[in-house]
């Protein structure tokens, strides 16, 4: 989630210079994208599981959120170079983060692998 995010503070200018709508799609790209590190971060010191569930839940959301700015961008054909690995990167990220809240949820299953 860092890579995303640290990424993202370097495009964010390049997409800004391409016209009002590439600033728009950037801004809420570096939203989405900083607040995933920011929960996770969160999740650490949560009070209860439940907790760490709800915040590692909110990252997910943000990460699917930062995934569907990197999709536009990426079928406008916004340098390809930078934001086609950002992109993977996302899918990647969602996936993990998936995982992660699943288990949380259900420990349960955990045992069952």
């Amino acid at each position: 989630s860092s890579d995303v995010c640290s990424s993202d503070l370097e495009i964010y200018p390049r997409l800004s210079k391409l016209g009002k709508q590439f600033d728009y799609v950037g801004s809420q790209l570096f939203r989405a994208a900083t607040s995933i590190g920011a929960n996770l971060e969160e999740s650490t010191v949560a009070a209860s599981r439940r907790d760490m569930g709800l915040k590692q839940a909110v990252s997910l959301r943000e990460a699917k959120e930062s995934r569907l700015w990197l999709r536009h961008l990426v079928r406008a054909n916004v340098m390809p170079d930078v934001i086609g690995p950002m992109h993977q990167e996302s899918d990647e990220l969602v996936a993990m983060r998936t995982t992660s809240v699943r288990r949380l949820r259900n420990p349960e299953n955990d045992d069952q692998r």
